[in-house]
């Protein structure tokens, strides 16, 4: 989760410099944003005070994009996991109710899954 809200932070903040500029209104553009991705204010203060300090280079334009590019391919991995997990759960909880319950939805999916059939598992011995 600390991950999937690093990956959208980073992809909002693309610049450090957009940070911390001098201008406060430019500042405060992009704070209820961040205060909105990562949840609490005090640590999207942290954040721009942390901008503010880093002594880190500057990115080029072509790493930007790739940046860019990876943490939002990376939200969309995260949220189509998210949504396989609860796919998975429901159609668990009608196949195989007590399976999963014992064991787990992932690892009741893929015992079925090498038997090949719930009425195989049922005679399996």
């Amino acid at each position: 989760k600390d991950n999937i809200r690093f990956a959208r932070a980073a992809a909002f903040i693309q610049d450090k410099g957009s940070l911390v500029s001098t201008e406060e209104d430019k500042k405060e553009d992009k704070l209820p944003g961040l205060i909105e991705i990562l949840g609490d204010e005090d640590m999207a203060k942290a954040v721009v005070a942390a901008a503010r300090t880093s002594m880190g280079m500057d990115c080029s334009a072509v790493d930007m994009v790739n940046i860019i590019n990876f943490t939002q391919r990376m939200v969309k991995l995260a949220e189509f996991r998210k949504n396989l997990s609860l796919y998975l759960t429901d159609k668990m909880s009608v196949v195989a109710p007590n399976l999963s319950a014992l064991i787990g939805d992932t690892v009741a999916a893929r015992l079925i899954s090498k038997v090949r059939c719930s009425n195989r598992l049922g005679r399996f011995q």
